[in-house]
């Protein structure tokens, strides 16, 4: 019968986990920040700072740019740099003019190339909401492969940017190509954590960007730590009712005659007390951190992303 009482037990336990853990995943969020596609698909192109490409061939790139966004449902935006820049500087500038353009948390992606005079060169590729699931784990690999099909910064500044113009447009269409097949959904990341704390995830097929940790890690947390809750449970259970077993140890009043035992009374009186009081001047002690050097984002988006050197 026992050991019936227990199984139940046990059984009432691992119930209210997994009641526990649903509830939690059922729980609602903070602000959800995601914007989605804006649909403003004029706004998807490739801006020319070198002034490489002619007219007509820029319209022919952005024509393929515009298609891909409408098809994909992402904003698209590249950007030919003529401008040296740090690579931390790149990698703000990137992030920074995506939000300018399509908007804090929307879905879509910033691909910086650098073409300045600066070695080796720095190509980054910005992502933003949706994106950020869609390329987390081939982010890295498209700047690579895509850095490869353009010259090295050595050989433009050895040659000018003229003579690698078929180059550099055969790079960008295999950047397109690689972001059309990689927009399906099928290796969609569970959630990723942007730099600035934002968790970018789905729930109910619903893209949320919050500051809140996606609902299975807060069941996974939740389960953690009520297993340890219990274990440490029992533990102090077991060894409470261990303490138990044994017998307390017998009164001295046993072995010895209540004729031979005498017993005295101390008392201290307590006459006085001071109590003394200073002022602690708060202009003395040490000072917290305030804030340092500028150069961080002038956007508040959620992003993550990739570089590549050349």
């Amino acid at each position: 019968m026992s050991e019936l009482r227990k199984f139940a037990r046990v059984c009432c336990l691992i119930a209210a986990m997994v009641i526990a853990a649903v509830i939690v995943s059922h729980l609602g969020y903070p602000k959800n920040y995601s914007s989605g596609y804006s649909a403003e698909v004029q706004k998807s192109m490739l801006y020319d700072d070198r002034g490489l490409f002619s007219e007509q061939e820029l319209e022919e790139i952005n024509q393929k740019i515009r298609a891909i966004s409408e098809a994909s449902q992402l904003n698209i935006y590249l950007y030919l740099s003529g401008g040296i820049r740090s690579d931390w500087e790149t990698q703000i500038y990137a992030d920074d003019e995506y939000d300018r353009i399509f908007g804090e948390d929307s879905d879509g992606l910033y691909y910086y190339m650098d073409f300045s005079q600066k070695t080796p060169a720095y190509d980054y590729l910005s992502l933003s909401g949706r994106a950020c699931l869609l390329f987390d784990d081939s982010k890295q690999g498209i700047v690579d492969m895509t850095g490869d099909h353009f010259p090295s910064s050595s050989d433009v500044n050895a040659n000018g940017l003229s003579p690698y113009k078929e180059q550099i447009k055969g790079g960008i269409d295999y950047f397109l190509g690689c972001i059309s097949s990689h927009s399906d959904g099928a290796s969609e990341a569970n959630y990723v954590h942007t730099d600035n704390g934002k968790y970018i995830f789905r729930k109910s097929n619903k893209l949320y960007v919050t500051y809140s940790k996606p609902p299975f890690i807060k069941s996974i947390i939740l389960i953690i730590g009520e297993i340890a809750g219990s274990i440490i449970g029992l533990i102090v259970y077991g060894s409470v009712k261990n303490s138990y077993r044994f017998k307390g140890a017998a009164s001295p009043a046993s072995y010895v005659s209540k004729a031979d035992i005498r017993f005295y009374t101390s008392t201290d009186a307590f006459l006085r007390t001071n109590t003394s009081r200073y002022a602690i001047s708060s202009g003395n002690g040490g000072g917290g951190r305030t804030g340092g050097g500028g150069g961080g984002h002038s956007f508040s988006g959620g992003h993550t992303g990739a570089g590549h050197h050349r």
